[in-house]
């Protein structure tokens, strides 16, 4: 028997290898260094040889001889490492051709993992290079445009031979009306298309404020009518989803949008009175529209309206708006007199105020130069002052006084009460609610009472009588029972019982 188990552990012996080791139930977190130091505590390991799956649960060692295994193998079996292991480790002999085929699938997926990384890095390096030459093709376009090569070069832009040609609508002049413009676009690359068969009078250029429409002036009508074919029917710039209306005009619509006001003084002294006529009555339909700003404004000068009262020495004043403070206010009304402080009355959101001065004239003056001025600056509205009376002044006065100034008390009454008498009529005002002492204090008195009267030596303690007179004497009659009749019923006891 004994030489059947030694044949059979060498015959384990040349089927495995004894110096390489498989250790498993490894659970994480721990790190290499540390597991390396575990097994390396008997003696060294091989580096390149050692191989751990991915989830870090088993791995195989190579020792350099065969007691550093078992001795290694004796001292990992039943260790609970790490601490936060559930389970004790366990460790087996392992062969050597199992562990290089491992080893070698490892290097695949290294080299695997390697190109497919040079892959990713390739195709980023040709995004990237996309992208350049993509901004760099923008940049060319946006530079072209400044300079207004994409938007009137020949190539680009309709040809006026190719387009349908429409006779204009005006005489041949000098003068070029374009209409249809849309942003985004410069004055400058306007110029440069407008100048593109001789150059326009600058000093009689004329664009709107939102630049949709604009009036050139040439040298000759040749150009000019050049000019006006090239640009009617133009999709320009790029972006424009409308064709350019080109017409000719007349020198007078240029000056008088370049100079209003001296054309129209020309223009009166020549216009008959038939004509003034009609320019007025377009005029007056046209007072909505609001003049240019080199236009000259006339200031008109208003007439102050009358007092509708007559004149007093109070004045009531009102479309007063904040913020303003009480002094501002008192300055402005005593610049020309002083006035009756006592008398001076201003509602609480500050909108309107008395005053009363010491005369009429005061007043007066007062009046005049407060009426239709706009004070503080922020005001919207103008203030309005007007005379007012003492009666409006006292009405007002009485009813922002307090309550109990306004309304006097009642009267009060001469005869006075004695304390006794107070005190009685005190205690007849709280008796509804409250009982006498008498009642409350009260002790019944024990009462006797048969089995079929529901006898009993309690104390009858309740207040109501009505449940208890069915089934119990009266406390009344107990009270008035004689020594006789009690003596009786106490002999009558043993009877009832």
């Amino acid at each position: 028997m004994n030489g059947s188990i030694g044949d059979s552990s060498q015959n384990e012996k040349s089927n495995s290898v004894s110096c390489v080791l498989i250790v498993e139930n490894l659970v994480r977190p721990f790190t290499l260094p540390g597991l390396k130091k575990i097994l390396s505590k008997f003696g060294k390991i091989d580096d390149e040889k050692f191989w751990i799956n991915k989830d870090k649960s088993k791995c195989y060692v190579v020792y350099e001889n065969d007691n550093i295994a078992e001795q290694s193998k004796e001292y990992i079996n039943n260790l609970k490492w790490p601490a936060s292991n559930p389970n004790t480790l366990n460790s087996e002999f392992g062969k050597l051709e199992i562990l290089e085929e491992l080893l070698k699938k490892q290097e695949e997926e290294k080299i695997q993992l390697e190109k497919e990384k040079k892959e990713a890095a390739a195709l980023a390096a040709a995004k990237a290079e996309e992208e350049r030459e993509r901004r760099a093709n923008l940049e060319e376009e946006a530079l072209k445009s400044k300079n207004g090569e994409n938007n009137c070069s020949e190539e680009n832009l309709n040809d006026s031979s190719t387009r349908e040609k429409t006779p204009p609508k005006q005489d041949v002049t000098n003068v070029v009306h374009v209409t249809n413009l849309v942003r985004p676009f410069k004055i400058a690359q306007l110029k440069d298309l407008l100048n593109k068969f001789g150059p326009i009078i600058e000093e009689k250029f004329w664009i709107d404020k939102i630049k949709s429409n604009c009036y050139a002036v040439y040298e000759s009508n040749d150009i000019a009518c050049e000019s006006r074919n090239y640009i009617h029917g133009l999709n320009w710039p790029s972006s424009n989803s409308k064709t350019l209306k080109a017409d000719f005009a007349k020198l007078n619509d240029v000056n008088e949008l370049l100079n209003p006001v001296v054309q129209k003084n020309i223009v009166e002294e020549t216009k008959s009175n038939d004509e003034i006529k009609i320019d007025k009555k377009l005029s007056d339909e046209n007072k909505d529209v609001k003049p240019l700003k080199n236009e000259i404004k006339k200031d008109v000068v208003k007439e102050k309206s009358p007092a509708k009262n007559p004149v007093t020495n109070i004045l009531f004043v009102k479309n007063l708006s904040r913020p303003f403070t009480m002094l501002q206010l008192k300055d402005l009304l005593s610049k020309d007199g002083e006035f009756n402080q006592e008398k001076f009355w201003i509602d609480k959101i500050k909108s309107k105020c008395y005053v009363t001065y010491e005369n009429e004239e005061v007043a007066l003056k007062t009046r005049e130069r407060i009426h239709d001025l706009t004070w503080p600056n922020g005001n919207q509205r103008q203030l309005q002052a007007d005379f007012a009376t003492e009666n409006e002044l006292e009405e007002i006065l009485h009813q922002d006084r307090p309550y109990l100034d306004r309304q006097p008390l009642p009267p009060q009454r001469n005869y006075q009460y004695s304390e006794r008498e107070r005190f009685s009529n005190y205690e007849q005002e709280k008796r509804h609610f409250r009982p006498e002492r008498s009642d409350r204090m009260r002790r019944r008195s024990p009462v006797r009472k048969s089995r079929s009267k529901s006898v009993s030596h309690s104390v009858s303690r309740s207040r109501s009588s009505s449940s208890s007179s069915s089934s119990s004497f009266d406390s009344s009659k107990s009270r008035s029972v004689s020594k006789n009749k009690r003596t009786y019923v106490l002999t009558n006891l043993h009877k009832l019982v």
